[in-house]
Parts: structure tokens; C-alpha cells; sequence
């Protein structure tokens, strides 16, 4: 028995434990077990170094599942991208609740309406297509998380370009300016908070496929 550097005094009473029951159904065979308390034989040593090193080999490998640099780095760009411009589409949809209020009504320049929107479809049509480069390569590296995070990404970014693009029909309006719309400020709040809502259903699950991903893969992307 041998009590290692990964090891503990708990975790060596417990392995003695074990074995004294495996030798005990085998009473025909002479089987001897020792404690070894002074310095291994070099020979056992050897052995068991190769055996640990064999372990955390396959332990890195069932980490690693993707097979080619060029998709390792496609995929990183593409979750980036996913992360990044979420954000940007959340900061620009945050432009509705800084709008000029009067009363319970917000003033909403038409200019403004119509870009904000505009630039949010955009930058979610983008995601969208950034999630089905994803999904294509989480399907050739048979990587499953990828393939998960993807297809939710997927649905709702789909939903998200639906929904803005009903524009103007979004909200019900109380009345119009020449260059104005005025909307009941928690029709605003209501408006950003789903969009917030649809946009954290892909962007948490994404930023923590992206830590693990870049945790297990991080010698590859730098590697020339």
C-alpha cells in the first residue's frame, strides 16, 4: 500500500481496508500485503509514476474533446462575439429608459425609435449567425455542450429579431408628436426587462461554456 503525495491518511486506511476484503475471497491463493512505511523500491516507484501519469493523461484527454486548431479558434471568436454583442445590444436598448418623461409618459424621438431597434436586430442577427457557425462545429467535434449552448442561443436570438420586428407595433401608444412617440414609461421598463431577459437565457450559459472552454483549451489557442 502506498500512500502518495495526491493522497491522504484516511484515504490509505480505507484503501487498506478494501483490499484486506479482496484477499479474503481468495483464501486458496498466497497473497501478502505490505505497508510501506520506509522508502519505496525504485522499481514500485517507476510503476507507479507511470500509472499516475497514465490517469491524469486520460483526465486532460476526456477534457479535451475537440480535434483541430482551426475549429478551437473559430469557436472561440464565435463565443466571444456571442458575449460581446448582447451586451452592446442591452446597452443600446437601455436608450429607451434615459428618454424624456412627462408624467407616465415617455417621449421617445421617432429617429431614435426606429435606430435603436434597428441596430438591435442587427447586432442580434449577427449572434444569430455566430450560434449556427457554433452549432455546425459543436456537431463535426461531436461536442454536446457547444451543441446545447448553440441551440438555445439559436432560438433566442430567433425570437428576439421577431419581436423587434414588429416596430412600431411594439407598444400602444398614447398619442404623437410630428417627431415623437409618447409610451407609458412601465410599457418601456416592460419592454427592456423582457429583452434583458431573452438576451441572459443564452448570454450565462455561453459565458460559462467560455471560461471552461478557454480554461481546457487555453495552450492551443496560443499555440503557433
Amino acid at each position: 500500500m502506498w500512500n502518495g503525495p495526491d493522497s491522504t491518511r484516511k484515504r490509505l486506511e480505507k484503501g487498506y481496508e478494501s483490499a484486506v476484503e479482496l484477499i479474503s475471497n481468495y483464501p486458496d491463493d498466497s497473497i501478502q500485503l505490505t505497508l510501506l512505511n520506509d522508502d519505496i523500491p525504485e522499481k514500485i516507484k517507476v510503476k507507479i509514476e507511470g500509472m499516475r501519469t497514465h490517469a491524469n493523461l486520460k483526465l486532460k484527454t476526456s477534457e479535451v474533446q475537440f480535434t483541430s486548431l482551426i475549429t478551437i479558434r473559430i469557436y472561440l471568436i464565435m463565443s466571444l462575439v456571442c458575449i460581446i454583442l448582447p451586451i452592446i445590444s442591452i446597452m443600446n436598448l437601455s436608450n429607451f429608459l434615459f428618454s424624456p418623461v412627462s408624467g407616465e409618459t415617455s417621449i421617445i424621438p421617432i429617429r431614435g425609435y426606429d435606430s435603436w431597434l434597428q441596430i438591435t436586430r442587427v447586432l442580434t442577427l449577427i449572434t444569430l449567425s455566430c450560434f449556427i457557425v457554433s452549432i455546425i462545429i459543436g456537431i463535426y467535434e461531436k461536442e454536446e455542450q457547444v451543441i446545447v449552448v448553440s441551440l438555445v442561443g439559436i432560438i433566442a436570438c430567433s425570437g428576439i429579431i421577431i419581436y423587434l420586428n414588429q416596430g412600431i407595433y411594439l407598444f400602444i401608444f398614447q398619442a404623437r408628436t410630428s417627431d415623437s412617440y409618447l409610451i407609458m414609461t412601465r410599457d418601456i421598463a416592460l419592454f427592456f426587462g423582457l429583452n434583458v431577459f431573452a438576451f441572459l437565457v443564452f448570454e450565462i450559459p455561453n459565458v460559462g461554456k467560455f471560461i471552461h472552454f478557454f480554461h481546457a483549451y487555453r495552450k492551443f489557442i496560443f499555440m503557433r
